[in-house]
């Protein structure tokens, strides 16, 4: 009888809401409605915009955060979410927005992941997301937005980790931040399924292994951003049929690590590659080996194949 007490304590106790109808700011990150349930520690405010604004940790006995809102945000600097257990070590779950502001999310695991899910919104300013720690870089910071015209919009924030993966259903918008990858079969992923993706002066770089997959179901504009990886870079605009890729000032390079390629492609061929002032350095997989823009790997690349200006470097 006493386990199954235990039990039906600890289904209640995660299955507890803070009470509805009002936004609920927390700065005490030790009091309720912060609690521990199982190895976890668990804010669950179902119909509830949550507000961060204390360092929130584990409590002791356990080793991961999971959190379910209604709006979700973490206020920077005196908020921030970390925690050093194994897995989904920090699970953000939010029926609305995710913003991050002037803030730190950070799993110390070296098996560690980060997992941040929404469905009308994410946006990450002045803020840090990293997993690993000084031995290994973790598993995966993985970003989702899952409703329609979810839009993603990162701003002079920085992301960190093995792998980093953004898959949303809405505009992806970067400007000013970087995503650095590190470690085995490291890791860029990002996807608009149902938009663009933009972004500028930002920075892409991977490891010895690395591959960067940047695709959109509309534009892709990496003006002015530098992408730099080992092995893989590949870049694809309209997959809806429609959409231009920018490459205006931009570098692409794999010249170190493993042999790869750099593929560009956009509407399967039939819409334009802009690559005006752009630096191509794909490595010589096969002797003299040049990017392949629009199904072509010959330069120029300029003139043919619906690709247009002139780059700084093409080799």
């Amino acid at each position: 009888m006493r386990i199954w007490t235990l039990a039906f304590s600890a289904i209640a106790l995660i299955f507890a809401d803070v009470s509805e109808g009002a936004t609920v700011t927390i700065t005490d990150c030790a009091a309720p409605p912060v609690q521990a349930a199982g190895n976890r520690t668990f804010i669950r405010a179902v119909g509830e915009d949550l507000v961060i604004q204390c360092a929130l940790v584990p409590l002791p006995g356990t080793e991961r955060i999971r959190i379910l809102a209604d709006q979700f945000k973490v206020e920077g600097p005196a908020g921030s979410l970390a925690a050093n257990g194994k897995g989904n070590a920090i699970d953000v779950r939010a029926m609305k927005d995710i913003v991050l502001e002037n803030t730190s999310v950070e799993n110390g695991n070296a098996n560690g992941s980060i997992r941040l899910h929404a469905r009308t919104g994410v946006e990450i300013t002045n803020s840090l997301i990293s997993t690993g720690d000084g031995t290994r870089d973790g598993r995966r910071i993985e970003i989702r937005c899952t409703g329609n015209d979810c839009p993603l919009d990162i701003s002079r924030s920085s992301f960190l980790g093995n792998q980093v993966k953004g898959r949303i259903r809405g505009r992806v918008t970067a400007v000013n931040s970087s995503i650095i990858t590190r470690g085995k079969r490291d890791r860029i992923t990002i996807e608009s399924q149902t938009s663009d993706v933009i972004a500028c002066c930002d920075c892409f770089l991977g490891e010895i292994e690395g591959k960067i997959f940047i695709d959109a179901d509309g534009e892709v504009d990496l003006s002015r951003s530098t992408l730099s990886t080992g092995q893989v870079i590949d870049i694809e605009s309209g997959k809806s049929g429609v959409g231009a890729t920018t490459l205006i000032q931009s570098t692409l390079s794999n010249d170190f690590g493993k042999k790869g390629d750099i593929k560009v492609l956009a509407a399967k061929g039939n819409d334009g590659i802009e690559i005006q002032d752009a630096t191509l350095i794909d490595d010589d997989r096969r002797g003299v080996d040049v990017s392949t823009l629009n199904k072509r790997e010959q330069v120029p690349h300029e003139g043919f194949n619906n690709v247009t200006g002139t780059p700084l470097v093409d080799m």
